[in-house]
């Protein structure tokens, strides 16, 4: 599955089709795997937009397939958001259903007030101006890159600019926000916002997974381990009882006289 044109690879619904079914692990049934007439492409795009709104609770609002078809970037990427907020909402309730239910909003601010930074977040514009917030939930995901006792809350512009820095280096998060648009002057794109904590909090799952992943290829080698080790072990031991009857001269262990 590969994308090098988000305006045309995904106009005509196979590419967004193929995507949801391996981020949502089925099967979207069949579909017009090499469709030529507009006819055929636009019930690709319905049929991945029936998949989302009816099986995980995604609606989108002012969007159809026309624009999709249209090769409409803005469109197309709001879809691919949505599908990336889906399961990033999905990775914090978890994937029993109830992240239909979920309000973004209210679901994202509690899986931050649960982090180990102490963060205190009112809202998704001036509680992230200083930069304070970003740098500790970049650095929880890259310790040690950040020094966060050294952070200046009147540096709102460095704060911003080393937190995207640090998450696109370390953790291939695009920079999609700038420090300016953090202006004082200015409210920041609530959306957008939201957007950006979302990639982080997927990139925070996906490390927990690939940990604890780690943990259990560990211990699964440790058990293999006892176990050859428990083998060998009784191997031994019934090598020395074999031997000791007879008086075997050339036992390892010692075992049993030498014969006369």
């Amino acid at each position: 599955m590969n994308a090098s044109s988000i305006q045309k690879d995904f106009a005509d619904g196979v590419l967004l089709i193929n995507l949801l079914e391996v981020a949502f692990g089925t099967s979207l049934g069949q579909y017009k795997l090499r469709p030529q007439l507009p006819f055929h492409k636009h019930e690709n795009v319905n049929l991945a937009f029936d998949y989302l709104e009816k099986n995980q609770g995604v609606t989108l609002l002012g969007i159809d397939s026309h624009q999709i078809v249209a090769q409409s970037e803005k469109h197309i990427i709001n879809v691919l958001w949505s599908v990336l907020r889906c399961l990033t909402m999905r990775g914090i309730v978890g994937g029993s259903g109830d992240h239909k239910k979920a309000n973004v909003r209210d679901t994202l601010m509690q899986w931050i007030s649960k982090t180990d930074s102490g963060l205190v977040i009112k809202d998704f514009w001036d509680s992230w101006k200083d930069g304070i917030a970003f740098c500790h939930i970049v650095n929880q995901l890259c310790p040690g890159q950040i020094d966060i006792n050294s952070l200046d809350p009147k540096k709102g512009v460095e704060n911003l600019t080393l937190a995207f820095g640090v998450a696109e280096k370390h953790l291939g998060i695009p920079a999609l926000l700038q420090p300016e648009d953090f202006a004082d002057d200015q409210k920041p794109n609530e959306q957008a916002v939201m957007n950006y904590v979302c990639m982080l909090i997927s990139t925070a799952n996906t490390l927990a997974k690939k940990n604890q992943d780690m943990q259990s290829m560990r211990a699964q080698l440790e058990k293999k381990k006892k176990e050859e080790l428990a083998k060998l072990e009784e191997m031994q031991a019934k090598k020395v009882r074999v031997c000791e009857p007879i008086g075997c001269r050339a036992c390892p262990t010692g075992g049993g006289k030498a014969a006369q």
